[in-house]
């Protein structure tokens, strides 16, 4: 996994899932980020995923933390260490 982050203030997978849902939404990606986005959330299996101009990212919530795996196209890859960073600190401040 690219991303690992341990849930500091959620007590479970279901709340982070639901913060990240609430927080992380198309409109709030594209304003911040300039980039237009697709953002599917499955309840059921605990997991979202973005869809974007030459990236995926996927997120998985097991019981203590969100994993993430992000797939970039040939162009994006330099960014990559940028990315990862900057993906895990946003997300940090809302788990």
């Amino acid at each position: 996994m690219d991303i690992e982050i341990s849930y500091r203030s959620c007590k479970n997978s279901l709340e982070a899932f639901k913060k990240v849902k609430e927080i992380i939404t198309p409109e709030t990606v594209s304003e911040k980020f300039g980039i237009d986005v697709n953002i599917d959330y499955y309840e059921e299996a605990l997991v979202v995923t973005a869809k974007g101009g030459g990236f995926s990212v996927d997120f998985t919530f097991s019981d203590s933390m969100l994993m993430g795996k992000l797939t970039l196209s040939f162009l994006l890859k330099p960014l990559r260490s940028k990315i990862v960073k900057s993906l895990t600190e946003q997300l940090q401040t809302i788990l």
